[in-house]
């Protein structure tokens, strides 16, 4: 799949661990920025190839991942009423 290059920008990048082949960082991104598309551009600057085994997502926009709530603790009872507030 042919993907046309748009600028995306990384504010911070650190790396949170590393042992070969496996290296773990934290990024700091703008808007729209293509992390599967970063990992795989990383690999061919390394010649080596990548791929993004996990993805933490910490915050997005004004949600941060210490307000999320688990699946469990969602109940069918409180999505409906969030749809179907009377």
């Amino acid at each position: 799949m042919k993907l046309n290059p748009r600028n995306a920008y990384v504010h911070q990048l650190e790396v949170l661990s590393y042992n070969y082949p496996q290296v773990s960082f934290r990024l700091t991104t703008g808007e729209g920025f293509m992390f599967v598309s970063f990992c795989r551009d990383v690999g061919k600057k390394l010649g080596t190839g990548a791929y993004m085994g996990e993805l933490v997502r910490e915050r997005s926009g004004a949600f941060t991942i210490a307000e999320a709530v688990s699946l469990a603790q969602i109940s069918f009872r409180a999505v409906r009423s969030f749809f179907y507030a009377a």
